[in-house]
């Protein structure tokens, strides 16, 4: 049977991206690391843009853990979406980052 819980969903899905993101701390950090700079350089940032540097410094993919850079008080949601062009990700819509202004109200 289908079950429908909108609190359990979110519940899961926050828990599948701190298991995934605890599995690869490094990596992770380097990420975010990846993020500010391209959201300096650029103005905003995506997780295509983080990914496609990964692997152009041959770091390797983040993969479930990607969810998780984003997830840090350096970082606020432009409010905008776009279409990943990863082939695997059939273009699903990504959310638009910029890094949170200095004196912001944190989450």
């Amino acid at each position: 049977m289908m079950k429908f819980d909108m609190e359990e969903s979110k519940r899961l899905k926050e828990h599948g991206i701190r298991v995934a993101a605890n599995k690869r701390p490094e990596l992770l950090r380097i990420a975010r690391t990846i993020a500010k700079e391209i959201a300096v350089s650029q103005g905003t940032v995506t997780a295509d843009d983080v990914a496609e540097e990964l692997r152009d410094r041959a770091l390797g993919e983040m993969g479930p853990a990607m969810a998780a850079v984003f997830k840090s008080r350096d970082f606020e949601w432009t409010g905008l979406r776009v279409m990943s062009k990863q082939v695997s990700n059939h273009g699903r819509e990504l959310k638009v980052w910029t890094t949170r202004k200095q004196g912001a109200d944190h989450e």
